[in-house]
């Protein structure tokens, strides 16, 4: 009786840890990408370029902070800049990224083969993929940046859109996710 007793107990135990074992996957593939990139590049099928002086690094979820436009008019957060904003594939309007420092980064998209692919962005603004990787490769498509300027004056503002034209805004920007 005390054998069967055991063996219950331990097959509780055992269910148990495989249950905390799934929980702890599924948390696992929940976890949230930390970091983006804005880039700017027209052609996707270019493996390399230059200016990336004007790609921006996000370091976390942009999304996360999001407002909408109605919300911002009524109680601006201290990172929005009206003469210069970005908003997402929502309609959020998110912090501004920082200036994408020089480097090498793991970048991916969602449709990128294989895992991420290096990034490296040169002093000079140039920057290149692996051989054979396009820009196209790792953008992650579902994802959309836009970014709005205005000149002072203009009333360019994330509730005037039409009023942000500086340098033909809005200009799109792709997201590439970057692999920790």
């Amino acid at each position: 009786m005390a054998f069967s007793k055991q063996a219950a107990a331990n097959e509780k135990q055992d269910q148990g840890v495989a249950l905390l074992q799934k929980r702890t996957m599924v948390l696992a593939a929940l976890t949230p990408v930390s970091n983006f990139i804005a880039a700017l590049q027209p052609d996707g099928s270019a493996g390399t370029g230059e200016g990336a002086q004007k790609w921006g690094l996000w370091v976390g979820d942009p999304g996360a902070s999001g407002k909408m436009a109605s919300e911002i008019s009524l109680h601006a957060p201290a990172w929005y800049n009206l003469l210069d904003w970005w908003k997402e594939e929502h309609n959020l309007v998110m912090p501004n990224p920082v200036a994408l420092p020089t480097g090498q980064y793991k970048v991916y998209g969602d449709t990128t083969v294989g895992g991420a692919k290096l990034l490296t962005v040169k002093d000079d603004g140039s920057w290149e993929l692996a051989e054979g990787v396009t820009i196209d490769d790792v953008t992650h498509h579902p994802c959309k940046a836009y970014r709005y300027m205005g000149a002072k004056g203009s009333g360019c503002a994330a509730d005037n859109e039409a009023a942000c034209t500086d340098h033909k805004s809005p200009v799109e920007y792709r997201v590439l996710i970057v692999e920790e």
